[in-house]
């Protein structure tokens, strides 16, 4: 505290701590201490600080005190200043309060960003969010790939399924709406989701045959050899970087049983037809991804990717398509709906792609989604899935 005081002379600097502070001749004009105790809340107005630092509480806080902690914390800072607890790891804006952090973040290692909660994985280029909010996102994301493909999954694995014991593994697990469908409607089979991020405490409330694991698939899967009769993965294009598909496959392909499948599934990065602020928007994330050596493309590569592998046969690729516009009815608005909750997911990210402020970006995302109804605009994705030779 004495040395902030120090480097920033301008900055008036507020200790608060449990126990008085000893006095001492060097304390400078822009410091000031106060015995409190935070348990019983904080002597300050509303919106008084603009950086708040807090450091190895752990010890403490009663892990049920947090949430008032934080709301303290919260309450005294200023809209548009920041948070950081070291004890976290984390640095928080206040912009959006109901997403900061409650008790059980204390004990996960999450960042901040923009009032949205992400992983703290240095090796991973998924750049998501892992918040509540996104959790409703991926829920209703779900739903609407399921109605589009009238099913869960394409790969011909119905008796495996409903055969006793058999083991299945969703690889990029997310809020766990594939896993938790599956278990359910496959009781018989044991289900194993595998995500970067800690599934919400919520999925704790889960059916006897699912297992959930926080790993990064791109250290390689914690899993024996010829461990699962099925795999399954969906959607992570933002999360596998360019040249580590091949390797991520491979890791797949070993864990797979022989005669068990594979299915990957992956969106196309582009609408069609686009009107001019979808085109934009598209190029932008285009290049967005590229430079986080993301590959835009892989949904259209999916196929060969499997095709070269010597381990797998019975290579298939069925192509779905998304409908947007009000000729696709109560499907198509749920589109919409997926596709507005994306842009608020991936907006701090897609601000600077596009170069544009907060208010900008959300009337030019309002516009992307008037030109997708207005042009009655589809969205491909692919799935690709094949089985492991003998």
């Amino acid at each position: 505290m004495f040395e902030m005081t120090s480097d920033y002379p301008n900055t008036q600097i507020t200790g608060v701590d449990i126990s008085p502070v000893q006095p001492t001749e060097i304390k400078l004009q822009n410091v000031n201490f106060v015995k409190a105790n935070l348990l019983n809340g904080l002597p300050f107005e509303n919106d008084t600080f603009d950086y708040i630092f807090q450091r190895f509480l752990f010890s403490a806080i009663p892990k049920d005190s947090w949430p008032d902690v934080m709301n303290e914390l919260t309450r005294v800072l200023k809209p548009g200043g920041y948070l950081e607890s070291l004890s976290m790891g984390s640095l928080i804006s206040k912009n959006d309060s109901k997403d900061l952090p409650t008790s059980d973040d204390h004990f996960t290692n999450f960042q901040y960003l923009g009032g949205r909660r992400y992983h703290n994985e240095s090796n991973s280029s998924y750049f998501l969010p892992n918040d509540d909010k996104e959790c409703d996102r991926l829920h209703l994301q779900h739903f609407l790939i399921k109605s589009v493909r009238q099913g869960n999954f394409s790969a011909p694995v119905e008796d495996i399924l409903n055969k006793e014991g058999s083991k299945v593994l969703d690889v990029g697990c997310g809020a766990g709406s594939w896993t938790f469908d599956m278990a359910t409607n496959y009781p018989k089979s044991q289900i194993v989701g595998i995500d970067i991020s800690p599934i919400p405490s919520s999925s704790e409330i889960k059916p006897k045959n699912i297992t959930f694991i926080q790993t990064n698939v791109l250290n390689g899967l914690p899993f024996e050899d010829n461990s699962f009769d099925f795999i399954f993965q969906r959607f992570l294009i933002l999360g596998i970087p360019a040249d580590k598909w091949n390797f991520l496959i491979n890791e797949l392909i070993r864990v797979l049983k022989p005669g068990g499948f594979l299915e990957l599934i992956e969106t196309s990065p582009k609408f069609s037809p686009m009107g001019p602020y979808t085109s934009e928007l598209m190029k932008s994330g285009r290049e967005m991804l590229i430079k986080k050596n993301l590959n835009p493309n892989v949904a259209y590569e999916l196929e060969s990717l499997i095709a070269n592998q010597e381990e797998l046969e019975n290579n298939k690729c069925v192509k779905y398509q998304i409908f947007y516009g009000n000729k696709a009815d109560k499907l198509g608005q749920t589109a919409i709906l997926n596709q507005k909750n994306i842009f608020s997911t991936t907006k701090i990210h897609m601000m600077n792609a596009l170069q544009v402020g907060s208010e900008e970006y959300d009337v030019f995302t309002k516009n992307v989604l008037e030109e997708l109804r207005e042009y009655e605009s589809t969205q491909d994705f692919n799935c690709v899935y094949a089985s492991k030779i003998f």
